[in-house]
């Protein structure tokens, strides 16, 4: 029996494919090879036949591995650079001839403008820190009142909705968190841990598909912004950026007004030594406004599809048969089931676009 101090569970997932016999759970497993030879030093035989093996076996080195959230990655870049003495953590600003860009007699911190509180402008502000972000929605709480208008009473308030305000548009979705670029590495599971240290469940670190919620969701911004404000991030809400100011070929701020706004007669300038453009799909006008200023714009791949609501406990029934009996609405020994139905829409191999359906509690 191998100590299970060595052992750590990084991905928890249920397979109840048809093609099995049986359902199982599915686990990835992160061995620490110096804390199992520490504990057991018999096991030297049984590591040396851990061979690589594509998707079942990989080597990783501790030196590219990331422990603990993002908050603590950027501590760590503070202490190491101010016991190395090169000053405290901060990013530096290339001008446009490369070279860093001068404040003054000397080098100062730059001042730096995030402009979308989604996921990306949270994060972004979370690691640059000492910014100011910038979205033309309003606060997670207030958004919320707006929305709950539009459902209810048809009222549409064009810059606080679905789509704008503090959270992104992911916030008033059905909250899966969702990558594609390895959801086992350090990387993403420092992202994940950050969620959590916000407020998240702790489960998201492990399940193979993880779940927030939108009523786990509100809190975890709230405390999200909470951090950042006493990080010396300063939240402008219901500032909408309305076009960059741009001088010999550099970005040197942002011209904003009031987003109930439409006329822009309150827009006023704003001064930065760069701006960092996170403003999601929906934002049309930003868009439009960098297209003017011959940005390079790429557009990306989309899908057009359709929402179809099963009652959650027919889908575990077709999907898990005798099991559905353990879902207990998420929270039995078993995951709530879900699926997706992908059809091609035409036949042409270089230009497929295809309809998914999903189903979740």
């Amino acid at each position: 029996m191998l100590p299970e101090e060595a052992f750590s569970v990084i991905r928890k997932s249920f397979d109840a494919r048809k093609i099995l016999k049986e359902a199982k759970f599915v686990y990835t497993v992160d061995l620490d090879v110096k804390t199992l030879l520490e504990l057991e030093p018999r096991a030297h035989d049984f590591i040396f036949r851990l061979e690589p093996k594509i998707g079942l076996i990989e080597h990783v080195p501790t030196e590219k591995s990331v422990s603990g959230d993002l908050i603590s990655v950027v501590n760590d870049c503070k202490r190491i650079n101010s016991e190395t003495g090169s000053g405290e953590y901060e990013p530096q600003i290339i001008n446009g001839s490369g070279d860093p860009h001068q404040h003054g007699g000397g080098r100062s911190k730059p001042k730096i403008a995030v402009v979308g509180g989604g996921p990306s402008g949270l994060f972004a502000a979370l690691v640059l820190a000492d910014v100011t972000l910038i979205e033309r929605g309003q606060a997670v709480e207030e958004r919320g009142r707006d929305i709950g208008a539009l459902v209810v009473r048809k009222i549409l308030d064009m810059e606080s909705n679905f789509c704008f305000g503090e959270g992104g548009a992911g916030t008033w979705s059905d909250g899966k968190l969702v990558t594609r670029i390895g959801k086992n590495t350090a990387t993403v599971l420092a992202v994940l841990k950050t969620l959590v240290r916000f407020g998240a469940p702790d489960n998201i670190l492990v399940n193979g598909k993880p779940h927030l919620g939108t009523d786990k969701l509100v809190p975890l911004l709230r405390n999200f912004r909470h951090y950042l404000q006493s990080a010396g991030v300063t939240i402008k809400f219901g500032t909408r950026v309305d076009d960059l100011l741009v001088e010999d070929s550099r970005v040197v701020g942002v011209r904003v007004s009031d987003s109930t706004d439409q006329l822009q007669s309150t827009s006023h300038n704003l001064k930065f030594d760069a701006v960092v453009l996170a403003v999601g799909h929906s934002a049309r006008d930003t868009y439009e406004m960098l297209h003017s200023r011959n940005v390079e714009l790429t557009p990306k791949d989309f899908a057009v599809g359709l929402r179809i609501e099963h009652p959650q406990e027919l889908i575990s029934s077709i999907q898990y048969l005798d099991l559905a009996s353990e879902v207990l609405k998420g929270r039995g020994k078993v995951p709530v089931a879900d699926y997706k139905v992908v059809q091609y829409v035409n036949d042409k191999a270089e230009d497929l676009s295809q309809s998914s359906s999903k189903c979740s509690y």
